[in-house]
This record gives structure tokens, sequence and C-alpha cells, in this order.
């Protein structure tokens, strides 16, 4: 979707781009939910009202032309069901993630920006995780305090107020990093021992942060190794098909621990701690069975303010307790029997805007690898397993309400192999 055509130089659309990439880590709070990066989104928004008055043709081609669909039927539901003010902001999200995307995907960063961007941020990480864990300022999750899983409640934070916030942010330096090293894609293979040597020192904050969401650096790190050019011909395909199967076997065992308690083991096959379902199925049966109760929520969602009411009425207190019993979290039991978090994408947006928003949300997903023939090899692989990641982590959070994962989509989007950049 070649709309405009912007240099690679410090131009307003670039500069902006560049600031908002650079404020994002910060996690500078201004009021609510409202950070300082946000100030852009006024400038971003006005250039993408001139991206589809310039070329209105453009809008409604492969993905975008389904992201589109999506903001459609997902206004109409709300107009459909809006019960408060909660119902706008929920759609308000999508649309600022649209604007976030459409902007990313025509303004074409440098490829020693995204390099050097990376690069930066995750040495402050480790850094700054380094330092509080030697200083003893380690922050603890305390929903994990004394539960079964109080062995990981000392986590990871970094800026932001949660680990998975963080754990899902590390995706967008990881891959800036990746695209950006285009000596990756050489036959260098010292410097490119040397860049996975960093990547996996560059990742024990990640880890640290405990977090499911790790999912994507991984997928990440594992497509660009897998489509690296120092690997023989005959075993190239051998090593893709090896890292697909450790990236499936990571999800089905982060997936397990959402369907289980799991911790603690057991002794026994099949080890993990499986008399109860696990903490995340309290509501997300509920979402399951609040979507399925009939052919209007189905096709329409019934909203966040209408979920918000009858989630109290849909919760079965004796279920929850045994449940929350297995972690030692009963303490727990008026959070999740008056409302919580679907932490699974799909039904989250299912219930907001119904099924027909949800399948053009991930249509626009499934196609976003497709469109550019001039990537390298290299560039399409990496894009395919942060697309994968993204249906997998899906599974177990409101992933795509994260702005930096509309970023990385934007600056996927537009990456092309740049033959004249050097580092």
């Amino acid at each position: 979707m070649k709309i405009l055509s912007i240099n690679e130089s410090f131009n307003f659309q670039s500069m902006v781009a560049y600031a908002y990439l650079i404020i994002l880590p910060l996690a500078i709070r201004i009021s609510g939910q409202i950070y300082l990066q946000d100030i852009f989104v006024p400038i971003m928004g006005l250039f993408c009202l001139f991206i589809i008055w310039k070329n209105p043709s453009e809008i409604i081609k492969t993905p975008f032309v389904f992201l589109s669909i999506f903001i459609f039927t997902a206004l109409l539901s709300t107009m459909f069901n809006y019960s408060g003010i909660l119902d706008l902001y929920e759609i308000s999200i999508f649309m600022y993630m649209f604007v976030l995307v459409i902007f990313f995907a025509n303004v074409k960063l440098s490829g020693k920006f995204l390099y050097f961007y990376g690069l930066a941020v995750l040495s402050i990480m480790l850094i700054y995780c380094f330092s509080e864990f030697f200083l003893g300022e380690a922050k603890v999750y305390k929903a994990y305090s004394s539960s079964t899983l109080d062995f990981i409640s000392r986590r990871f934070y970094f800026t932001f107020n949660h680990p998975n916030l963080t754990g899902s942010f590390y995706a967008l330096p990881f891959l800036c990093l990746i695209l950006g090293a285009k000596f990756m894609q050489s036959k260098n293979y010292r410097r490119i021992a040397i860049m996975a040597f960093f990547l996996l020192i560059f990742a024990i904050p990640l880890v640290l942060t405990a977090s499911k969401h790790m999912l994507i650096s991984i997928a990440l790190f594992l497509g660009a190794i897998s489509a690296s050019t120092i690997w023989p011909k005959k075993l190239k395909n051998s090593i893709r098909y090896l890292c697909y199967a450790l990236v499936s076997g990571i999800f089905i065992f982060f997936l397990l621990t959402v369907f289980f308690p799991f911790f603690p083991l057991n002794s026994e096959f099949p080890y993990f701690n499986c008399s109860t379902p696990g903490m995340y199925t309290i509501h997300q049966d509920i979402y399951a069975k609040s979507l399925c109760s009939g052919w209007k929520t189905l096709f329409l969602g019934c909203g966040k303010e209408n979920m918000i009411s009858i989630y109290p009425a849909m919760a079965n207190y004796d279920y929850v307790h045994i449940i929350l019993a297995q972690y030692k979290q009963e303490f727990l039991m008026p959070n999740f029997i008056s409302y919580m978090d679907a932490h699974n994408e799909y039904l989250n947006i299912g219930v907001s805007f119904g099924i027909i928003s949800l399948i053009f949300m991930y249509l626009f997903w499934f196609f976003l690898p497709f469109h550019n023939d001039t990537r390298s090899a290299f560039a399409k692989n990496i894009i395919l397993f942060f697309i994968i990641s993204i249906f997998m982590v899906s599974f177990w959070d409101d992933i795509l309400s994260k702005r930096w994962i509309w970023c990385a989509a934007g600056i996927i989007y537009s990456f092309k192999d740049r033959e004249n950049e050097s580092l």
C-alpha cells in the first residue's frame, strides 16, 4: 500500500514517528490511560486523513480493507449495544490502533534508526533490570505472593505498571533490532553469532517478566535464526520446521498453564496440577457463554458495559472458589465474581463487537505478511513468525489493545530491504 513517497530523512512525518517510538517505553502517564506519546495522535490522525484523501482507493486494498470493515462493523455494534461510556472507550481504542498502523505503514523509518533504537532500548532495559535485582529493588507482583505461583512473584516491570505490558512491549525493540541489522541477511557468520548471543543476553529481563507474552519475542528470535543465510541449503527447511515446532511447543506449554492451575507440579503423569480448570478459565467461560447466549450477541456482541452488568449473574461462586483454592488465592473471590477481563482477545472482541468484527480483525493480521514482494526471504520469515505469535498470544491476553503491537505491524508493513544502508 504505497500511498505517499516519503523519504527516510528527518521530515516532519518521520520525526513524529521517531519521537513516538522514543517516548513509548518511558510510559509517562498524563492522566488515566493517556500517556505522553499520545499527544502525537492528532497529528497522526490528520496525516492518515491526508493519506486517505490523496488516494482513497488504497484504503480498500488488502490487508487494510479488513481492518476498515472491522472498524465499520464495530462502530455499528457499538451504536446498537450502547449502554455507557465504556462502550465508546472500547471502540476508541481500536480506532486509535487503526491510526497507529496506518501512520507507521506509510512512514519509511531508517534501517539505521531501527537498529540503534532496538539496541538502545534493549540495553537500557537490561541495565535497568540488573540494577533492580542487584540492589534488591525488584517489584513484587502481589497477586502471586503467598500463592502457588509465589516463586515468580518477583518480576521485571521496567517503566510499565504490569509485567505483562513489559513482556509484550519487548517485541517492538526486538523486531526493530532484527530488521535493522542488515548483516543478519549476509554470510557474516561472526556478526550473526554475536547478534544471536546479545539477543539471548537481552532476553534475560524478558524472562524475568515471567510473562507468557515473551512468546512474541521468542518467535521473532527463532524467525531470524531460521531464516539466516548461515545455514546450508539442504538444512534450511529442516531448521525452519524445527523453529516452528519450538514456537508451537512453547505455545502449547503456555496454553496448558491457562487451562490448568499447573503448579505445584506432581510426581506422577501428567505431572502438572489438573485437579480443576485454570484461573483464566473462570472469566473465559463466562465470556464464552455470554457470546453464545443468542444470535444477536453472537453476531453483534453485547458491549463492554452490558458485559460488566451481566458478569456477576453468570459467575458460579462455588466453582470460582474451588479453582482459586488451587492457587491459594481465595482472597481474590470478590474480583472474580464481580468482573474480570476475558484474558483472551478472541472472546474480548467477540463479546464487545460480535463475531463478524472478530473475523475481519484477524483477517487483517492473516493477510499482513503477503502484500510486499520486495522483501527478502529473511524479512518475510520474521514477519510470518510475528503474525503467528500474535494469533497464539491472543488466547491469553487482550494483546491488540497494546500500542507497540500496532507500531510493529506498521513497521513490518512498510519494511523493505535497504540495499544502500550499512551499519
